[in-house]
């Protein structure tokens, strides 16, 4: 889950078994609203956070059937539909770590994980451009 600064809503992709895209207001509506992006990321249980530099949702790795299938993907979501980018340094994969924004620096930092059953210790800077 991350928060969508830009589009004022709270956002929610898959799990360990779903592919789906669903965002919440909390204003008017106070309900879940499912999406139906022409695009979507593999089942996934990566990490998300809103990136203030590009207004945009990040999402990066995760894993696809099991945990020994772990995903080094970057994906940006702009509100409606799911892209895939290609930064030119990508960390490796992993699962079940922490990603957040640092706004000071215009920075996404990553932190530890897993990959299979190796621990990741390891910080990492994704810097994006609007």
């Amino acid at each position: 889950m991350a928060y969508d600064e830009a589009d004022k809503q709270v956002m929610l992709f898959g799990g360990a078994t779903l592919i789906e895209t669903w965002t919440w207001d909390g204003a008017s509506s106070r309900t879940w609203t499912q999406k139906f992006p022409a695009q979507s990321p593999p089942v996934t249980q990566g990490a998300m956070a809103y990136d203030a530099a590009i207004g945009d949702v990040v999402l990066f790795g995760g894993f696809v059937g099991g945990w020994q299938d772990t995903l080094s993907d970057t994906r940006t979501w702009n509100g409606s539909d799911w892209m895939e980018i290609y930064p030119s340094t990508v960390p490796p994969n992993r699962y079940d770590f922490s990603m957040d924004y640092d706004p000071l620096n215009r920075v996404l930092v990553m932190f530890g994980g897993y990959r299979s059953t190796v621990v990741r210790g390891d910080t990492w800077l994704l810097e994006l451009e609007p």
